[in-house]
């Protein structure tokens, strides 16, 4: 078998990012272990929004945001015939949807090679991942673009990464 480790809610609580031995070296006789950052989709509603083309994604951003503009105006409109002020609507806690259905089905392997890992995470929008591996030399700080799949070498660190509240800066 192989181990799965780290694991950790990303993208909003729709996945969960995960390290597997399951398609590197595995640790046999005390040899080491070589793993590979991974993903679960918890529905399939979050697997095909990741899956997306840019171009889409694009697309689909346009969409939200015209009929955001026409839920308001509906509200203004409402508004102005009631003669009262509109109250700011509370943000209730997003459900999360979990379909065990085909789950496997929706495991993805992110990182190009296996290597020996430290940390990683992935951004708010699910378009970059962060994590630290070392390949031929010490432990160093890599960025995959997962549109492009092109990694980067960014720095030498290790350690743990950590995400501000708002989920726009990075600290190791």
């Amino acid at each position: 078998g192989y181990t799965d480790s780290s694991p950790q809610w990303v993208l909003g609580g729709d996945a969960i990012l995960f390290t597997s031995e399951r398609y590197g070296m595995r640790n046999h006789a005390s040899w080491g272990t070589l793993r590979d950052v991974m993903i679960v989709f918890l529905n399939r509603e979050a697997y095909d929004r990741f899956r997306l083309t840019k171009e889409d994604r694009e697309l689909e951003k346009e969409l939200e945001k015209i009929a955001k503009e026409g839920e308001k105006k509906e509200a203004a409109g409402a508004d102005k015939e009631t003669k009262k002020p509109a109250k700011p609507a509370a943000k209730a806690a997003k459900e999360i949807v979990v379909e065990l259905r085909d789950i496997e089905d929706r495991i993805m392997r992110l990182t190009p090679t296996s290597s020996q890992l430290g940390a990683a995470t992935l951004n708010k929008e699910g378009t970059i991942l962060y994590y630290q591996a070392a390949y031929e030399g010490p432990m160093g700080l890599w960025q995959l673009d997962l549109e492009k799949h092109m990694p980067t070498k960014i720095g030498a660190a290790s350690g743990r990464m950590v995400w501000d509240d708002k989920q726009t800066t990075l600290y190791l």
